[in-house]
Parts: C-alpha cells; structure tokens; sequence
C-alpha cells in the first residue's frame, strides 16, 4: 500500500475530479442519515427515526413494540433541552439522539418488563442514587469511569413494580475521540439536562 501511494497515477493528464463527490460535511459512510454519527452506525440495523403516533394510555405506550415509539416520547423533550442538532435513530431495541460533534450520545428507552430498582447495583456503577423526577420515583447512576450515566423512571410510582422510562448518556468526547478513552466523561450540566427531559417526557406522556 505504501508503495503504490508513492507511485505516480497512470494517467499523467487525467483531469481532477469535478465536482468534487463529498462536500466537507457529507455522510461519505454507507450509514443511513443519522447514523452515521451513532457509534453502531454502520450496522445494517439502524435507521433514522421514522414519525410515529404515540398511544394515548401510557401503558400502552410502554408495552409499544415498535421501537419507533421511543423515539416519539422523548423528542421534543430532547430537541428542547439539548437542541435540534440532536437527531433520533434506531438501533437493536434502543433509540439514540446523536450529533454531528460526537461529544455526546443519548440513549432512551421505553421497558414494560423491569423494574428500575433493580438497575445501577454491581461493581462497575457508582454514585446510585433514589430520586424522584417529575412527581415519580427514579434511579441514577454513573458506570465508575463516569463515561455512562443513567436515569431509571418508574411510571407507576414504585421502584420495585415492573415497567420503566430510561435516560441514557454516553460521553464521546467528540470527533477524534476513542470512545473507550478514560478521560471521556459525562459532565454535571449533561446530567442535569437529561433529568429535565426525563421530567418533560413523563409530563407529556404519563402525567
């Protein structure tokens, strides 16, 4: 590969390309839309967010199995706390919001199955804490490198009773960044920002 990079082209007269096939900010990635600025992104499986309805019985929302419908609960609560560079995808059972600056990624979920008592124990967390967020109860919890943090939200008003709302947050560190880099951190104002859309979310749709 060296060798051939130092090689002159064939073609001594071969004219540039034009016009150029990427502009600076292009997707040059076979990622779909949005994707491209997931940590996944060139996974088949995900694609950017496609407009759903949202159920009007909030059971019914946290049982929806279109992952879509994660997506529809928590945008407005993010684009208005975080801002509209932040644009949702699917990936798996998950939505993430993501951002062309790659500094941070934002996981939600919607569970009708576990409790959120039960997140945030074991060795690899810290700083678990029992709160309360928009009237419910809730966990929170960083992974001890304190490049995750985590909200667990009951909407029935019980840690312990099965069903629950998650606000996920990743530090990036931002393009260039090895994600898995120990410095890479979750800041105070991201967590902050994350619990006012846990609390717009449960507001909008579970009040």
């Amino acid at each position: 590969m060296v060798t051939l990079a130092g090689q002159r082209p064939d073609d001594d007269g071969a004219a540039p390309q034009r016009p150029l096939l990427y502009e600076p900010d292009d997707n040059d990635a076979a990622a779909r839309g949005a994707c491209v600025d997931l940590a996944m992104g060139g996974d088949d499986d995900c694609e950017p967010y496609q407009e759903v309805a949202v159920p009007g019985d909030p059971d019914e929302i946290l049982a929806a199995t279109n992952r879509h419908v994660q997506c529809a609960v928590f945008t407005d609560a993010v684009e208005a706390v975080f801002g509209t560079t932040y644009r949702p995808v699917t990936w798996a059972a998950h939505c993430f919001f993501v951002a062309p600056d790659h500094v941070l990624e934002i996981n939600v979920n919607l569970n009708p199955i576990d409790a959120p008592a039960d997140y945030g124990r074991g060795e690899v967390y810290s700083d678990r804490r029992e709160t309360e967020i928009a009237g419910r109860p809730a966990v929170t919890f960083r992974s001890n490198s304190n490049a995750f943090f985590d909200i667990y939200l009951s909407p029935h008003g019980d840690l312990k009773a099965q069903g629950n709302l998650h606000v996920g947050l990743r530090a990036m560190g931002g393009r260039g960044t090895d994600h898995g880099a120990r410095h890479v951190a979750v800041d105070r104002k991201h967590t902050e920002a994350a619990v006012k859309v846990m609390a717009a979310a449960v507001g909008k749709y579970f009040a």
